[in-house]
């Protein structure tokens, strides 16, 4: 064997090892994604838990009171549009993209599901969480108050 013909199989060696280095580095970074897709997703809502929990004070804070009516009137008037007399100044308290918004205009969580708002003791903003249960901020849910 010639050296020539070694130096190939030394290159074509390590190409192939490269290549098979850079197969797994794929293979784990995709795994890796996929993996902490429900992270990413349990700190979406979180955050949105707490945008949303932060732009009920603000209105309260503007408005004097909390906002009246269901869920999407809630949503609507947190966006500042003003509905049925109230936000009468139409100011805008939180943002929402066009996703992140079902046909009734209620928020929601990164599985779909709209968040909840709790009136009782105290103000509590939450998601119903991977399970998509209403737990009343219990269990998986994901809650901000």
């Amino acid at each position: 064997m010639s050296t020539a013909d070694v130096k190939n199989r030394k290159k074509s060696s390590v190409k192939l090892i490269i290549l098979i280095i850079a197969i797994g580095l794929s293979v784990l970074s995709v795994a890796v994604w996929f993996l902490g897709k429900p992270i990413r997703r349990h700190n979406k809502a979180q955050k949105d838990v707490n945008a949303i929990l932060q732009a009920l004070h603000g209105y309260v804070s503007e408005q004097g009171d909390l906002p009246k009516g269901s869920f999407s009137v809630i949503c609507r008037l947190l966006r500042g549009e003003s509905v049925e007399g109230q936000n009468v100044k139409h100011l805008d308290y939180i943002e929402a993209q066009g996703q992140e918004v079902n046909d009734k205009g209620e928020f929601l969580d990164p599985w779909g599901h709209p968040y909840r708002i709790s009136f009782n003791k105290k103000l509590q903003v939450y998601s119903c969480g991977p399970n998509g249960v209403d737990e009343r901020g219990a269990g998986d849910d994901i809650v901000a108050e």
